[in-house]
């Protein structure tokens, strides 16, 4: 009996501190984003139906590889029709040698220079004197021959965290509400909840909560360390870049990733979908994500020996409904279904892992592992100390420990492949 009490007052305390915390927020009304989605070979484009002039492929969070003297088509988003377009390469002009245009997006063909040098490259497009994609396509463009096996680094869970934010209007310094000790046979969801709120609450000066700078300070030694030591074609990042959605966040994340000179590909996780209330959660939260690092909710693409896809795992989260919660959409899984065919060695990046009949993959993933052939799944958002290999619905599964809870770099890098004697 005392048991059932102690669980009920932990209820009824959190039910009441977070509706004390949220009503400043749950009374403010929010502009209704409009969203559109558009399925092409690279993979499913989202877009703010408000959205104008926005480089859309290459860029910084889905780069372009290509060797020089080769073609490449560039992407762009543009609901009016120029006269005159150019791309630009290191603000060097190249001339579009054809240009075709569906849905207000663009495709823009150019050939790049023979001596154009190997490494990384910014891309960004003149449409008419209007400049289009000068952030989103830095460290856009790798110029390299890649061979059957080229080596990839993972890392995940960076969660930087560079904002200060007021979450009451008066200054208060409140204490944990339960002790650590208190909390072990409760509910899992309820105890996780009761954990995030005491580590929240632990962090609130004077009614304000205070940011975590060694986050990304964190984030860019374990770069630093891979562009040194490791030395990889790409560096994959699978999800909670940012501790939640604010701007202060994505700005330091963009100058970490721009700053490291290494080319990367990023998939979101549940935190990027995180306003600054986590059950004020959903894809509005995501805007900064598909306008300055990559328009995809799912995208794949030929890597030497490999086909490479990156999922955006983390929407539709529901605490209280697992069976629905941070899984594949529809969409998405109709997109794997149809591009994956005949593709081999494919590995897909995400950032849940999968459970079979818990959170995750497990709706809809049977069906995907029947038809398709899978060869690797690698994922984070489960902080484990050492990388966990398991196997899921026959497919290897392998889960990134954090970078954010990690002491040394070397210990949340995952390089790819794993067995040499497996790859093609």
């Amino acid at each position: 009996m005392k048991e059932e009490t102690t669980v009920i007052g932990c209820y009824l305390s959190f039910i009441l501190l977070s509706l004390f915390f949220l009503w400043p927020f749950l009374t403010t009304k929010t502009q209704k984003v409009e969203w559109e989605f558009l399925e092409s070979p690279l993979g499913l484009i989202v877009l703010e139906r408000s959205w104008d002039n926005l480089l859309i492929w290459p860029s910084l969070g889905f780069p372009a590889f290509v060797e020089s003297g080769h073609a490449l088509e560039v992407w762009v988003l543009c609901r009016w029709k120029p006269q005159i377009w150019r791309v630009y390469i290191d603000n060097v002009p190249l001339r579009v040698v054809e240009k075709t245009e569906n849905m207000g997006i663009w495709k823009l063909s150019i050939r790049l220079p023979e001596n154009l040098e190997e490494g990384l490259h910014s891309l960004w497009v003149d449409a008419d004197d209007e400049r289009i994609g000068e952030k989103k396509g830095r460290n856009s463009l790798v110029v390299a021959r890649l061979t059957s096996t080229p080596q990839i680094a993972v890392i995940s869970d960076a969660h930087v965290d560079e904002e200060n934010w007021r979450v009451v209007r008066f200054a208060i310094n409140p204490r944990p509400l339960f002790a650590r000790e208190k909390l072990y046979n409760l509910p899992a969801l309820l105890r996780d909840q009761l954990e995030s709120l005491n580590e929240a609450m632990s962090r609130i000066k004077d009614g304000v909560v205070i940011s975590r700078p060694w986050h990304a300070q964190k984030l860019s030694k374990a770069l630093a360390y891979i562009r040194e030591n490791v030395k990889p074609d790409l560096v994959f990042l699978t999800g909670d870049l940012v501790d939640l959605s604010a701007n202060r966040n994505w700005e330091k994340l963009w100058e970490v990733l721009v700053s490291s000179q290494l080319p990367v590909c990023l998939v979101p996780g549940n935190h990027e979908h995180y306003g600054r209330i986590a059950p004020l959660q959903g894809r509005k939260w995501l805007a900064p994500f598909y306008r300055d690092f990559t328009s995809f909710d799912v995208y794949g693409f030929q890597f030497g020996g490999y086909f490479l896809v990156g999922i955006n795992s983390g929407h539709d989260w529901r605490p209280f409904d697992s069976s629905r919660g941070s899984g594949l959409e529809t969409a998405q899984l109709s997109w794997l279904l149809h591009y994956l065919r005949g593709k081999e060695n494919v590995i897909l990046f995400l950032h849940h892992p999968s459970r079979e009949n818990q959170f995750g993959l497990a709706h809809g993933w049977e069906n995907v592992v029947s038809r398709v052939e899978i060869s690797l799944v690698v994922c984070g958002h489960t902080h484990p100390p050492v990388p966990i290999e398991t196997q899921v619905c026959g497919v290897r599964q392998i889960e990134v420990p954090s970078i954010r809870d990690t002491q040394e770099p070397a210990q949340a890098v995952v390089v790819l492949p794993l067995y040499p004697e497996k790859v093609p």
